[in-house]
């Protein structure tokens, strides 16, 4: 018996599969599978266009009459025309420009 309990976990270590860890996502496509085709080229520039902009759809109007302030320094600056990086604390859209840099990593791909 106590061999069984010496063998037992020696042979159930040799019968692990090596490339078990190795395996390729379910709930996501890899850029190895997907930039094949011309057709996956246009399929993931015409998602690049659906992204929403992070300042959301009251910058449409910006520099009209139908935008109102509500008092806030960073609306204002953007409604006068003078942002900059200095007095603007938000709405920089990094998950468009990482969607752009990974087209351009793996677009000759296909």
């Amino acid at each position: 018996m106590k061999k069984l309990y010496f063998l037992l976990p020696i042979f159930l270590l040799a019968a692990c599969q090596k490339d078990f860890l190795d395996r390729v996502p379910r709930d996501s496509v890899s850029a190895d599978v997907f930039f094949k085709t011309e057709e996956d080229l246009q399929l993931y520039t015409n998602s690049l266009l659906s992204i929403p902009s992070a300042w959301g759809l009251y910058l449409a109007d910006q520099g009209t009459d139908n935008t109102a302030t509500t008092g806030a320094v960073e609306i204002k600056n953007i409604m006068t025309g003078s942002p900059s990086s200095q007095n603007l604390t938000s709405g920089w859209d990094w998950e468009r420009l990482r969607s752009i840099n990974f087209f351009l990593d793996n677009y000759e791909r296909a």
